[in-house]
């Protein structure tokens, strides 16, 4: 309900184009990222990028009311630059979590490693 009134003001008050683009990113973000691919691919991240990566592009057109080589830079821009960050936010949450569970298996034995062995045995 929100999305089509955001829409309807944006074509209503600046330009149709970028309100057609408005409606393909939401179209963009709610079905194609949301409802397909986080459920399916772990490529989720680097696809969905464009969802976020479009606004830039919708401002673009509704002040210039088309699209343009600079628009589609500024896509690019953010479509290159958003998986790396998340990327590597995950891998440090994969380490962290895979450091924790190889403790747990490995018990004491793995933390008393350097230690002269015990003489009360």
């Amino acid at each position: 309900m929100l999305g089509m009134c955001a829409i309807l003001a944006l074509g209503t008050l600046l330009n149709m184009a970028a309100a057609a683009l408005l409606a393909f990113t939401i179209f963009f973000y709610v079905v194609v990222y949301t409802m397909w691919l986080k459920r399916r691919t772990p490529q989720n991240i680097v696809i969905g990028g464009a969802a976020g990566a479009l606004p830039p592009v919708i401002g673009w057109v509704a002040a210039a009311g088309n699209v343009g080589l600079e628009p589609l830079i500024l896509f690019l821009i953010f479509f290159l630059w958003t998986p790396p960050p998340l990327l590597g936010t995950v891998a440090q949450s994969c380490r962290r979590i895979c450091s924790r569970r190889c403790a747990d298996v490995a018990g004491p034995s793995r933390q008393g490693r350097n230690k002269a062995p015990d003489s009360s045995l």
